[in-house]
């Protein structure tokens, strides 16, 4: 059933599309640009972690679906035909839909999918965010660390918010600006996802401590002996 809602929203989502701005991006040296391997990069990671939890996820789609979660599903799937068809964005508006419909059918079987949508989503968009709206700021992360372990090897150079300036040996004098891709949104992105796709791959721990019925604790008579606590098994 999933496979066949997931057809007719390919149909959908695909109807009227640029077809050859489309096919570029699956193009080698589309991706291969430094801008675009960080996303596949994370898909393929995104990909073998469904593939290392198939057992939970199969498990969890025995149970259905619930009402919230269908409701929830159908706003992923409206949501997937507001998300514009255009580069990067073609994969992420087909996974959207894909993943809503999962989530309508299957319901909590869809935790892991979501989250590693959502982190797909995250390399994509970050540093179009940065770049768009966070140029100075974010650049600002990489100029002050650089500024300073310059100065410390005592190099004479000045620094005016993006712009590191100073004068060559021959005496020419050079300015170097230092944009918000040099900071490396796209490999920090990369590396927010690993760690979420970490936390994901860790078991569920239970720190509660539990005490069978038939455990016991012993002490001395005295207040100053110790306490042993005897469990039996």
């Amino acid at each position: 059933m999933w496979g066949a809602a997931s057809l007719i929203l390919t149909a959908l989502l695909l109807a009227g599309a640029d077809w050859p701005a489309f096919t570029s991006t699956l193009s080698y040296d589309y991706i291969v640009n430094s801008y675009h391997v960080a996303p596949w990069g994370v898909l393929a990671l995104a990909v073998l972690m469904v593939y290392v939890k198939r057992s939970q996820i199969r498990a969890a789609m025995e149970t259905g679906p619930a009402p919230v979660l269908m409701a929830a599903g159908l706003v992923i799937v409206c949501l997937a035909f507001f998300i514009p068809f255009t580069e990067p964005f073609f994969l992420l508006r087909l996974l959207t839909a894909w993943v809503g419909a999962f989530v309508v059918i299957f319901g909590s079987a869809a935790v892991i999918p979501l989250a590693l949508l959502a982190a797909y989503a995250f390399t994509i968009c970050f540093p179009l965010l940065v770049n768009n709206y966070l140029e100075a700021g974010y650049a600002g992360t990489a100029v002050a660390p650089a500024a300073w372990l310059l100065h410390l090897f005592g190099l004479q150079i000045t620094v005016g918010g993006q712009v590191f300036r100073f004068t060559l040996p021959s005496g020419t004098p050079m300015q170097i600006m230092v944009s918000s891709a040099c900071a490396g949104p796209a490999t920090m992105a990369v590396f927010v996802v690993i760690f979420t796709l970490m936390m994901l791959d860790l078991p569920a721990r239970n720190d509660t401590v539990r005490r069978s019925p038939s455990s016991r604790l012993t002490c001395g008579a005295q207040p100053s002996s110790c306490c042993a606590l005897d469990v039996s098994r």
